[in-house]
């Protein structure tokens, strides 16, 4: 277990970065969200605003028209509310599905797809209250969060009074207008007005966005033993890997030794390389290294062999050739076959004549 008292110097890797999202940590900022809900959300009013006043008046003139003829009663009363509601969500319906596709596309854009519950599961650490008032009180992200309001409250106020402002100045004008005029210059201000006080607000949350990015790397932010720990389990214990690894070498050294005595010839250096061939003429194109090794391991090749009556050559250019070029269980290169093949032939030629004697 990492030492939480050692600092965090070293920069988050992608595994703890996967397990913070897999847990909902990821970095976000609400007030994107709010940037985008309201500045997409008056465009969006822009276009559909027109048809939506055109429809409320038809309804509210056709309500008026025919109010001397309402007969109430519990179920005229309840028909007249359902089907006030019915054309209400149809005029309101789109600029409210609108709002619920763009929160949704702006989450997405800033955290891309994803789908976890961890973060609401109960955690009995967040009902200790003095823990809770020490966040919401004196951390320092709460005081930083507090900066951040007093200036957004500010500058947005600031715009808003310019722009509020020069339109008090245009709006003398309107004293001899008709009505029309006037709602039309209403409706012109408050959207200008919006716009600028939406392009304040994105780039509040621009700035916002790299600092709540910031303040996440800062917090994913690891520990030198936290480094350590995660590469022992990804990669696995340094020393059970080299424990593996020996007895993975011993075990193919002593399938590599039991090969020994199926050699026909064990060329050697003679106290440096040790090479053993094997060479079946019906089933084998050229011979095979069936072992080989250096220093100890060339002295045992050759004790074996002598255990098993295998021949032993002395040659050392052939012997380091074979022992640099070759791997076990592979077949010799073409340009060794001839210097094999004048010792595999001196060899059976010697056996030969034993056999005769």
């Amino acid at each position: 277990m990492a030492d939480s008292g050692q600092e965090k110097t070293e920069e988050a890797s992608g595994k703890k970065l996967s397990d913070a999202r897999e847990k909902g940590q990821v970095v976000k900022s609400v007030e994107m969200n709010s940037a985008v809900m309201l500045l997409f959300g008056l465009l969006l009013i822009s276009v559909l605003g027109t048809g939506m006043m055109r429809q409320l008046s038809d309804l509210t003139t056709s309500v008026l028209r025919s109010a001397h003829t309402v007969t109430l009663s519990v179920d005229s009363v309840h028909n007249y509310f359902t089907l006030g509601m019915i054309m209400l969500a149809g005029i309101l319906g789109p600029v409210l599905l609108g709002f619920m596709a763009l929160g949704i596309v702006s989450n997405i854009a800033q955290v891309g797809f994803m789908f976890t519950l961890q973060p609401m599961m109960p955690k009995f650490s967040k009902l200790n209250p003095v823990t809770g008032i020490s966040k919401v009180m004196i951390s320092k992200r709460s005081m930083v969060e507090l900066l951040k309001g007093f200036a957004k409250i500010i500058i947005v106020g600031f715009v808003a009074y310019i722009a509020i402002e020069k339109l008090i100045h245009e709006s003398v004008s309107l004293m001899d207008s008709q009505p029309e005029a006037i709602m039309s210059f209403i409706v012109h201000a408050s959207f200008v007005v919006g716009m600028k006080i939406c392009g304040v607000f994105l780039v509040v949350a621009l700035f916002d966005y790299a600092f709540q990015r910031y303040d996440f790397m800062q917090q994913q932010r690891m520990t030198k033993e936290e480094v350590k720990e995660e590469n022992k389990q990804s990669d696995g214990d340094p020393t059970t890997k080299g424990r593996i690894r020996s007895m993975q070498r011993q075990m193919a050294r002593k399938r590599m030794m039991n090969d020994v005595p199926k050699a026909d010839v064990i060329i050697t250096n003679p106290t440096h390389y040790a090479v053993a061939l094997r060479y079946d003429p019906d089933n084998m194109g050229a011979p095979i290294v069936v072992a080989k090794g250096m220093n100890l391991v060339a002295q045992k090749i050759k004790e074996i062999g002598r255990e098993h009556n295998v021949p032993i050559m002395e040659d050392k250019p052939l012997a380091r050739a074979l022992f640099k070029s070759v791997d076990i269980g592979d077949q010799i290169s073409e340009s060794l076959f001839k210097a094999v093949a004048e010792i595999l032939a001196h060899i059976y030629h010697m056996k030969n004549v034993a056999r005769r004697a």
